[in-house]
């Protein structure tokens, strides 16, 4: 299920962000489809005053009737919102859009896999790519077991930044084949966020300070869910 919620700032969704036991819980009200225990959801938060959008992957976790409708979902704690930060934001000049599949990355006989978490007309990030990747020498981006409307190959590749395995990389556009299948691919993209479930703060929360949510539910929940002790 994909699931969109609009906020105005950055702060604003922070304050909506609830750590508990290395997860992240958030409270996604009035939602416009059926949303019961353990299915499985991508939310893709997005701000008014940025072009950006991060993700997250998770399910349900309870359901609440009253006094406010809607479902707190369960999301592991993957570092992405620690990282949307205002500085990356003002760095960042092209739509972004959030997505998640695994890639092949390949330089030289050098092969990794990792996870493409967003990406635009002109570039990517990836997750949890092991080993070291050489900035001088172009890469190559194998899709891997994505949705058929992706492009397979998405072609050739230049690092521009690596750390903990959070890679970004800017696509080589001079490459034929490379543009049209990063066109084809942000295209897919976009299409499949335009069929989400949408969802905004509302505009009497935070004012003053108070939080519309209702109280997340206790760890102990998380803990019996995830095996713990």
């Amino acid at each position: 299920m994909l699931l969109r919620y609009r906020f105005r700032s950055l702060g604003q969704m922070s304050r909506h962000l609830h750590s508990a036991g290395g997860r992240t819980l958030f409270f996604y009200r009035e939602p416009r489809v059926a949303l019961t225990f353990g299915d499985r959801v991508f939310i893709e938060f997005t701000l008014e005053d940025s072009e950006q959008s991060v993700l997250l992957r998770g399910s349900v976790l309870s359901a609440v009737a009253a006094p406010t409708r809607g479902v707190w979902l369960d999301c592991a704690d993957t570092g992405l919102c620690r990282t949307f930060t205002d500085s990356a934001l003002a760095g960042r000049k092209q739509r972004r859009l959030s997505c998640d599949a695994m890639v092949e990355i390949r330089q030289n006989d050098y092969r990794t896999i990792g996870r493409i978490v967003d990406v635009s007309i002109g570039g990517a990030r990836i997750m949890d790519a092991l080993g070291e990747l050489d900035k001088d020498v172009a890469m190559h981006l194998r899709v891997l077991a994505a949705d058929p409307s992706w492009p397979s190959e998405i072609g050739l590749a230049q690092l521009l930044r690596a750390q903990g395995g959070n890679v970004a990389l800017r696509f080589v556009r001079s490459d034929p084949k490379t543009r049209v299948a990063a066109m084809k691919l942000f295209g897919a993209v976009r299409d499949q966020w335009a069929r989400a479930c949408e969802a905004s703060h509302p505009p009497v929360c935070c004012v003053g300070g108070v939080d519309l949510d209702p109280a997340p539910p206790r760890l102990s929940a998380l803990q019996r869910r995830h095996g713990q002790n």
